[in-house]
């Protein structure tokens, strides 16, 4: 523990932490009664302490032209405390021209009342309004305050003054020195940068010191998620200029979107002696998140080398902030005021025990949503909110999709399969009919989703937001979630789709196993079933994309290659026996291998399973169908009626297992969702495969046979004398058959 603390300390120091209280090395008394004025100011931002002579209703400092109309102000109302002092714009001189801003500039804002002594302070940036704040030059500042809340007064005036960066006086109207922020709460993050901060009642500072050199460092607040957070990202190349607000839609780089309002004040990025900081200053309303006041927040950091790129090093992790410094809280580590001489209270580390009840209470996943007390995520695109109502004995739900869709769907099972079929109880909503209702699922077509006989749900909306979500919220019983009232595992499917009522929805959809107990979520598809459906994907697709094909092409057009027979045989009839044989092997391991893929009871169930049935009945009769062939006839005699007969249905049959074996390829790409990708391969394999055949007939019918009626000496025809008395008997039998499945 000692080392721990030490350890803190040291990065702390190296970064150059200040814990001391800010002090005003600056000050002007306005004239006419006007209040004392106290203010640092640097290159980005103006900070003032505003000393009343009297207790106020309200008061306020403005900058503009010199008059009340054209300036923006900065106005505090002691009714509402803190949350008052905002920024306003003054467009007329009565109640209806002072607007609150639509761009809320001020930061670090208080007001407060002690006997008659009245206190305002602020902190806003040089870009202050219309005419903003001008370093060493003169600015026109006008004041007011009044009783009772913010009405007519006749409190006021207006002063001139020169707001300079370099005077060294600690009572004029120039500023010396420029001292650090001070932070008044500090932790270290789980495997991630030490995290210090000072939050108030409108925004939060804070800065972030990782011990490593870093190109880029960033910070989020959000579901717990990168997508659907929002993020600070200061990147080392750019500098100060670098650190702006982003809005997280995707995991690549494409969802990493600069914010259409930067809200980011007083960011820095710095490395030094392999410590890197991040600091700044953003509202709590941060984008589509709000950061929650004394509340549990979930935040998430990253960082990487280089530009903003793909990234491994990251974390998440829910904490409580703070408004005021706090001492051994569960997340927080204070720094006293002087950290040289009073010694850092440490946070007591939970035993295993309390973790446990802890987690059985409340969970570890606290909802961002305030009207929500959990979160879960089921994946980087779908978010699972949810609070459990023992009252009645229903649960509240709330599923975001961070994307803009047009249905939603989610289904609660009693088994962990993560398939769609078949589920009991399920939510969809639609926004082409603006509804939320229960279905039962019986099948994956259209005609298997049905709404139930009794609609469970109740409070249902879906609804698309303008930051691009799409969220649905419902609210059904409890017992219509398996495992929910047991206190074990339930088991969710979800999926979406573009359309705007409930369609085919593509690689959108997923499961995962949910225990509302701890609060824990996680996929459902086991690393074992995957390892068992890519070993049937590939070797059903080898057997019947590749060696299959090949050994009908070399049957179906053996005489264009009658040249290549030798002294062991035909060698068309040697490699149409050899490939088939390694076809029929794989694709009988994948086919048992599709056992382990389908939960019992259902099998047999998909067109996917019963044309693989079909498939491989056929498969397994063909050699089988080649033993029992007619002997082929001698020279000079006719073919008798049962060998033609058996001929068209061992090449017909071939053929047709063939065609609905790729189909069924595709059918399997369809069941599982893949990606695009093996679609376009697929579509790319079967179209060269065809056009391969295309040309190996055109050439065959229309240039092979008119050759070889010309010239006889070219072989037409393998069951020719010459290449019988190159063959065993058993040899010249099984050529002129067309072997095992042609």
């Amino acid at each position: 523990m000692v080392i721990d603390i030490l350890h803190v300390l040291m990065i702390v120091a190296i970064a150059g932490i200040k814990v001391t209280a800010q002090t005003f090395p600056s000050t002007v008394t306005l004239s006419d009664g006007g209040p004392t004025l106290e203010y640092i100011l640097n290159s980005t931002h103006l900070s003032v302490k505003a000393t009343f002579e009297s207790a106020v209703g309200w008061c306020g400092i403005g900058f503009g032209p010199g008059t009340m109309v054209g300036s923006d102000a900065i106005i505090g109302q002691v009714s509402t405390g803190d949350v008052g002092v905002v920024q306003y714009s003054l467009t007329e001189q009565d109640e209806s021209g002072v607007l609150p801003s639509v761009s809320n500039g001020v930061t670090d804002g208080s007001i407060t009342t002690l006997g008659d002594v009245s206190v305002l302070e602020f902190t806003i940036p040089l870009a202050f309004g219309q005419v903003g704040v001008l370093p060493d030059q003169i600015n026109n500042l006008i004041w007011a305050w009044g009783q009772g809340d913010l009405s007519y007064h006749r409190e006021r005036g207006v002063d001139s003054i020169v707001l300079d960066t370099n005077s060294e006086t600690t009572n004029s109207d120039t500023l010396s020195v420029i001292p650090e922020v001070s932070y008044k709460n500090m932790l270290e993050l789980e495997n991630g940068p030490i995290f210090e901060y000072t939050l108030n009642a409108t925004h939060l500072i804070a800065r972030a010191t990782l011990e490593e050199a870093v190109g880029w460092m960033g910070i989020g607040f959000g579901p717990g998620t990168m997508v659907g957070s929002d993020a600070i990202i200061g990147q080392n190349s750019t500098g100060s200029v670098g650190v702006v607000q982003y809005t997280l839609t995707e995991r690549d780089d494409s969802g990493v979107l600069p914010s259409a309002s930067n809200t980011v004040t007083d960011g820095s990025i710095s490395v030094t002696d392999s410590i890197s900081v991040l600091t700044f200053t953003i509202p709590l309303v941060l984008g589509q998140i709000t950061i929650l006041l004394n509340a549990d927040n979930n935040i998430i950091w990253a960082w990487g080398q280089g530009d903003l790129s793909y990234h491994r090093d990251r974390g998440v992790q829910t904490i409580e902030l703070q408004s005021n410094a706090v001492d051994g809280s569960e997340n927080d580590t204070t720094l006293p005021e002087d950290a040289t001489d009073t010694p850092v209270t440490m946070p007591e580390q939970p035993t295993p025990e309390d973790a446990e009840d802890a987690a059985a209470q409340t969970g570890d996943c606290v909802s961002s949503n305030p009207d929500y007390t959990n979160e879960v995520a089921l994946s980087p695109t779908v978010s699972f909110t949810f609070s459990i109502n023992d009252n009645d004995q229903t649960i509240d739900v709330l599923a975001t999709v961070s994307q803009t869709v047009g249905w939603i769907g989610i289904g609660f099972k009693d088994d962990a399969d993560g398939l769609m079929v078949p589920t009991q109880q399920s939510v969809i909503g639609e926004i082409a009919s603006n509804s939320v209702a229960s279905y039962s699922l019986t099948s994956r077509s259209a005609s298997g989703v049905n709404p139930s006989a009794a609609n469970i749900v109740t409070d249902g909306e879906i609804l698309r937001t303008s930051t691009g979500l799409t969220t649905m919220k419902f609210t059904i019983p409890q017992s219509a979630v398996p495992g929910l009232v047991e206190n074990t595992d339930s088991y969710l499917i979800w999926a979406f789709g573009k359309s705007e009522s409930v369609a085919y929805h593509g690689q959108n959809r997923g499961s995962s196993t949910v225990n509302f107990a701890t609060c824990s979520a996680s996929s459902t598809f086991s690393s074992v079933n995957r390892g068992a459906l890519y070993a049937h994907g590939i070797m059903m697709v080898s057997a019947w994309m590749v060696f299959i094909p090949l050994a009908i092409f070399s049957s179906a057009f053996r005489p264009l290659f009658a040249t290549l027979g030798s002294k062991y045989g035909i060698w068309w009839f040697h490699s149409h026996r050899i490939l088939n044989t390694l076809g029929l092997l794989l694709s009988t391991i994948a086919f048992g291998l599709a056992f382990l893929l389908v939960p019992a009871g259902l099998d047999f169930t998909e067109p996917h399973h019963i044309i693989g049935l079909t498939v491989m009945i056929v498969a397994w009769l063909q050699p089988l169908n080649a033993f029992i062939r007619p002997h082929v006839p001698e020279a000079g005699e006719s073919k008798p009626l049962l060998r033609i007969v058996w001929e068209c249905a061992h090449k017909g049959l071939g053929y047709l297992v063939l065609i609905l074996a790729v189909l069924n390829c595709y059918l399997g790409l369809d069941l599982v969702f893949a990606a695009d990708w093996l679609y376009i391969f697929y579509g790319v394999w079967v179209g060269i495969a065809a056009l391969s055949y295309i040309l190996l007939f055109v050439n065959f019918n229309f240039f092979h046979k008119a050759q070889s009626g010309k010239n006889p000496t070219i072989t037409s025809h393998v069951d020719s004398a010459d290449s019988k008395k190159a063959m065993s008997t058993d040899d010249q039998e099984q050529a002129a058959t067309g072997a095992i499945l042609v």
